[in-house]
């Protein structure tokens, strides 16, 4: 995909003679007005695209060449920013597909999302391929020695492969790194040994994974530029990194530094997802000890990072926290939170959208007081989240414009920290633990039409750091629980579930 700007055209026309000419000077001599993608010049409706675009491709009013069956990702407002729309089939990255062929990479070249449920395999769209349905447990520790920080989960739709990163610490020290699993979609396969990403000084943690065509790229919070990473305890200098493997667990995207900041930047609560349309993943981080808002970016499959941006707009004693992104159609959506005018609690949510060129959308402060936030897209109904301000889980329906439609508690259970949220157009996925721990089932209406059992064990239910995606008719899902004995003994539950059979 290219990007041309109206400027570029303006000027590369205005070559011809010596006097150059705005396109905002000539657009009132074109009658008709012209329509999008072109611009107005000296009375004729030239390109808004500088080269011209390619055949398969049309310009929009952005100036950006997309394919002609692809949305063009919003106009330019007043103000410069993307005022993106639209809508999507599913909510989770890999359920809308990707450019993949399992080996050699078409990831990034533009051929845009599959329809329907259909994913982008070998150049080809066809069906995703299901994980098999059952429980896995790809990881081991122990509190205290080798324990874990988080995890993050992405699926190969090609392959079914469910990819795993994390962070672990490392023998009692203070020293913690990143690890990756490719866990195979065969029930029963042999687990490989989770590979070692990082081996820097200093508590790497902040771990996030996305699908991204034919690779996981799996991205952290990265302490080793600290001028004392192992000793670090307070304004530590943590950077965002990357790295990139197969579904075979082949590195294919070495360890990359992303980020540049000031001593006191520390990245944190790190999310990743991928946009189809154009093969990238959107990531959105915090910075809680210095500047103290969100961040976004758009990564390639490669590792090449662009439109590193400022989200939110949290003015001291504010700040901007709780990142959340999905994307939705033609645009990464971030839903984030930003404290009470005078600093103090609540905390209300905002959101913005990032679109393909990397320009935002003006914030939107929905006035919701939330602590914990839980997100997922659904398609042209809008968004669901979950939140809780330490009260009853609330669950809202919102539409395209972020108008709540419907509010209702989803339990009497409230956040452990981590909520998982799917959407498979036309029901409603949201984990709940208490009694037991399970999945409640939605309508699209917001009314609740049953529940998927997980799991009754009172350490497996003990769930942290949960994790759910949607691919076809499974959910899949992650989350950290101990056993209780062996000196607690830690894992990472893998659980894939059915929802046309599981009720």
């Amino acid at each position: 995909m290219r990007v041309g700007l109206l400027a570029l055209a303006a000027l590369a026309l205005a070559g011809c003679d010596s006097s150059p000419i705005s396109p905002d000077a000539g657009a009132a001599t074109c009658e008709p007005a012209c329509r999008d993608g072109f611009t107005c010049l000296r009375g004729e409706c030239v390109s808004a695209c500088n080269p011209p675009c390619g055949a398969g491709e049309r310009c929009t009013g952005a100036g950006m060449c997309l394919p002609d069956d692809l949305d063009g990702g919003g106009a330019i407002d007043a103000g410069g920013e993307v005022t993106d729309g639209g809508a999507m089939d599913a909510s989770s990255p890999v359920a809308d597909g990707g450019p993949s062929d399992g080996g050699a990479s078409d990831a990034g070249a533009g051929a845009g999302a599959c329809p329907g449920e259909q994913v982008r395999c070998g150049g080809a769209c066809v069906a995703p391929t299901l994980p098999d349905v059952g429980v896995r447990l790809p990881t081991t520790g122990t509190y205290g020695t080798d324990w874990f920080d988080g995890g993050d989960i992405a699926v190969d739709p090609c392959t079914g492969t469910i990819g795993l990163a994390y962070a672990q610490q490392v023998d009692r020290s203070d020293n913690w790194e990143v690890y990756f699993a490719a866990v195979p979609p065969t029930l029963g396969a042999a687990l490989p040994a989770p590979i070692r990403i990082t081996t820097a000084p200093g508590a790497a943690d902040s771990v996030a994974i996305a699908w991204a065509g034919d690779r996981f790229l799996i991205f952290w919070a990265d302490p080793r530029h600290d001028p004392t990473p192992e000793a670090c305890s307070s304004r530590c200098l943590a950077e965002l990194y990357v790295a990139g493997f197969t579904a075979t667990g082949a590195q294919v995207v070495p360890e990359t530094r992303l980020t540049t900041f000031p001593s006191d930047h520390r990245v944190a609560s790190t999310r990743a997802v991928y946009g189809p349309a154009t093969g990238e993943v959107g990531v959105a981080w915090v910075d809680v000890y210095g500047t103290r808002q969100v961040y976004g970016a758009i990564v390639a499959p490669d590792g090449t990072m662009r439109a590193e941006t400022e989200v939110s707009a949290a003015v001291s004693p504010q700040r901007g926290n709780s990142p959340r992104i999905v994307w939705n159609d033609d645009a990464w959506v971030l839903l984030y939170r930003h404290d009470d005018p005078d600093g103090a609690r609540p905390d209300y949510l905002h959101t913005r959208k990032l679109g393909v060129s990397g320009l935002l959308s003006p914030d939107l402060d929905l006035r919701v007081p939330a602590e914990q936030i839980a997100l997922t897209a659904r398609g042209t109904l809008g968004y669901a989240t979950v939140t809780t301000g330490g009260s009853p889980l609330q669950l809202r329906l919102w539409d395209l414009g972020w108008t709540a439609t419907t509010t209702l508690a989803v339990s009497t259970s409230t956040f452990d920290g981590s909520r998982g949220l799917a959407w498979d157009g036309d029901d409603l996925f949201v984990t709940n633990t208490g009694g037991t721990f399970d999945i409640v089932r939605f309508n699209g209406l917001g009314t609740e039409t049953g529940r998927i059992p997980l799991t009754m064990d009172s350490g497996e239910r003990a769930a942290s750091d949960v994790v759910m995606h949607r691919l076809g008719t499974r959910l899949i899902l992650s989350w950290i629980y101990a056993t209780r004995v062996a000196g607690s003994t830690i894992h990472h539950r893998v659980q894939v579930v059915d929802t046309s059979s599981a009720m």
